[in-house]
């Protein structure tokens, strides 16, 4: 917990239940036999049930309760047609795969919270608040929380979850009609503005994260996940967490809609890896990608470099699609790929203009290597295939020499080389209407590659 957020619980009837358990799943239709409906209504349901009327229908809903605890994520469903029960079903946790221990009602004269606000923001303090204890699956256990319902000055409902004296998460609560805004740069500090967006579907703690992304850090400087504007200024180490998590959610858009690319997890990433130092990393392993500030003498704002965030999200892509290594030519192969997709998403052909601050760019893919050319160098090979790559999109457009690439790169596999990308591409391109070969032939002819 930072400096910009103390929470002080005191008082807490702190008690522990861990144990493996499943949410079942039941439902019963009038005429069936009725053994569902006798477990539904063995239930214990935890206060009364809300009402609703939909035509000659009454349809209740309540949660279960295990020693009065509320179990979170629970409920149970009754339709009834003129007070006959039509209908229930019921998502819950078996009463007896769980030993409850007896806990302290978490009352509100037990409790007292301080909430202080980063002075970056406008001060949002506590206002109305009262707690409970539930029982909520975390991680596949169930666990018993403290849980604290609390509104800030704005208006805005929140919700926390604490076990013992140890914030787990907080949860933003209602319709979702204000969203978290943000403060970022959308292309990047070299080509716009600061400016403010909308982040959809977010979740914080200490970690910025959606269903798709989740962006934590090394730095002290945790994010205070009570604020529903992140605005802070790029020298503050929480704007790099922010800043990613903006390029990464906006890539993996961009995968979906233009590549037909879904992963089946989140993708994970962490900055300021190092801190306190400033390193110059910036490298994706395993479904993770870890950025570093920079050393303020090669590289600089390495999180805020939309190419360098790209073009690390697309080793992700590469690495589910092909598994290729990063040395030798299977190597080059990555990021050849990695830097053709990154440069077609910018529209440029240049990397790592905003973070390498020894030239105007680290590298371009405008230029015009031959196969012949192989050195053995890394990026040098890499420029191999994403120029040639560039050319075709130039000449075929953008859709055309996507699916070029994804459909070549969906072939290859941690042994491919320069020999077996060329075979492989020469099986895509045959499957292209005659007039598109035409203009892909040469291009592969003039760079050294075989076209038939």
């Amino acid at each position: 917990m930072n400096k910009h957020l103390a929470i002080i619980l005191i008082g807490f009837g702190f008690w522990s239940c861990q144990k493996q358990a499943e949410i079942q799943s039941i439902e019963w239709r009038f005429g069936q036999s009725g053994e569902n409906l006798q477990k539904i209504s063995s239930l214990e349901l935890f206060e009364k049930p809300s009402v609703i009327f939909y035509k000659n229908d009454r349809i209740e809903f309540n949660q279960q309760s295990l020693k009065n605890q509320l179990v979170e994520t629970s409920y149970v469903k009754k339709v009834y047609a003129s007070n006959e029960l039509k209908s229930a079903e019921a998502v819950f946790i078996e009463p007896r795969s769980v030993k409850v221990l007896n806990a302290k009602p978490a009352t509100r004269n037990e409790k007292r919270f301080v909430t202080k606000v980063s002075h970056e923001v406008a001060p949002l303090y506590l206002r109305n608040y009262n707690s409970e204890n539930v029982l909520k699956l975390h991680k596949g256990v169930l666990k018993d929380f403290q849980a604290l319902h609390y509104e800030l000055n704005d208006g805005t409902l929140w919700k926390a979850y604490f076990s013992g004296q140890r914030l787990v998460s907080i949860e933003k609560q209602g319709s979702q009609f204000n969203e978290f805004t943000a403060q970022v740069y959308p292309l990047g500090p070299k080509h716009s503005d600061l400016t403010e967006v909308l982040l959809k579907g977010l979740q914080l703690n200490t970690s910025v994260s959606n269903q798709y992304v989740l962006v934590d850090s090394e730095s002290s400087q945790k994010m205070t996940s009570v604020l529903p504007h992140l605005k802070f200024d790029p020298k503050d180490e929480r704007f790099d967490q922010v800043q990613v998590f903006y390029y990464l959610d906006y890539i993996q858009t961009w995968m979906r809609e233009n590549l037909s690319v879904r992963f089946p997890e989140k993708l994970n990433a962490v900055v300021d890896v190092g801190y306190p130092d400033k390193t110059n990393t910036a490298f994706y392993f395993q479904n993770k990608i870890r950025f570093g500030r920079g050393d303020d003498v090669d590289y600089g704002m390495l999180a805020s470099d939309p190419s360098i965030v790209y073009h690390e999200s697309f080793h992700a892509l590469i690495d589910g699609m092909a598994r290729l290594p990063f040395e030798k030519e299977g190597g080059s192969l990555n990021e050849g790929f990695a830097d053709f997709f990154t440069c077609v998403v910018l529209n440029r052909p240049f990397l790592g203009e905003t973070a390498y601050l020894k030239g105007p760019f680290k590298r371009t893919i405008q230029a015009n290597i031959r196969l012949s050319e192989k050195t053995g160098g890394l990026y040098h090979d890499s420029q191999i295939l994403s120029s040639l790559l560039w050319e075709i999109k130039e000449k075929l457009g953008k859709e055309k020499s996507l699916k070029l690439a994804t459909d070549t790169l969906s072939k290859l596999n941690p042994n491919s080389d320069f020999n077996h990308f060329n075979s492989q591409i020469i099986e895509v391109i045959k499957l292209m209407p005659a007039k598109d070969q035409e203009i892909v032939n040469p291009i592969l002819a003039s760079r050294g590659f075989n076209y038939e």
